[in-house]
């Protein structure tokens, strides 16, 4: 009898994976049309079809089940984006701005109500990994030592411009945004350069 009540309780049967995809298929929609602020526990349990004690079993708070969604999506990103060999810059932005485009009714109000960093974070370092050569040229201001810094900006920025294209609603087409981004890279080294010729 034991076994069976521990079997029950387990994450891994199946009663309980549909009351998790529940959650989190629920949470996603409430935050597309509530916004993120105005997304409840009270709110996901009477949509999802659970008490509360079945969405604490899951998740502490509401925040959490957002974590959950930004590493689904994050990691769903990352597979779309380089699921194809890009060569380029540009069709790697491209890529990725369209890839946000599609779902931007989670997107716009998820970016404009939270730190976005979180899930943004691994799509951003791979880009920075992956085209390292394009986004820190060789300077006679950059050191080894500013590489932190150059890469932390760069993911700030970045991050500022989706979610002020996520807050216009996605005005510009996606290889506009791409151009933006490496102007705007290309722009800083520039600057960079001439304050270090003062």
């Amino acid at each position: 009898m034991k076994d069976l009540v521990t079997a029950m309780n387990t994450k891994y049967n199946q009663r309980f994976i549909e009351t998790e995809n529940r959650i989190l298929n629920v949470t996603e929609k409430l935050v597309a049309t509530l916004g993120v602020p105005n997304t409840s526990v009270s709110e996901i349990c009477r949509q999802a079809g659970i008490n509360r004690k079945s969405f604490y079993l899951h998740y502490p708070d509401v925040e959490s089940v957002l974590i959950k969604i930004e590493s689904i999506k994050g990691q769903w990103i990352q597979e779309q984006l380089f699921a194809q060999e890009v060569t380029d810059l540009k069709t790697m932005l491209s890529r990725l701005f369209e890839l946000f485009e599609k779902h931007k009714a989670f997107y716009r109000p998820y970016l404009c109500n939270r730190c976005p960093q979180l899930f943004l974070i691994p799509v951003i370092e791979e880009i920075w990994i992956s085209k390292n050569g394009c986004l820190l040229p060789k300077c006679k201001y950059y050191e080894e030592t500013d590489r932190s810094y150059h890469e932390l900006f760069f993911k700030s920025g970045f991050t500022a411009i989706l979610t002020h294209w996520m807050e216009r609603d996605c005005a510009e087409p996606a290889d506009l945004l791409a151009d933006v981004v490496i102007s705007c890279n290309s722009r800083t080294f520039f600057y960079l350069e001439i304050l270090s010729n003062f």
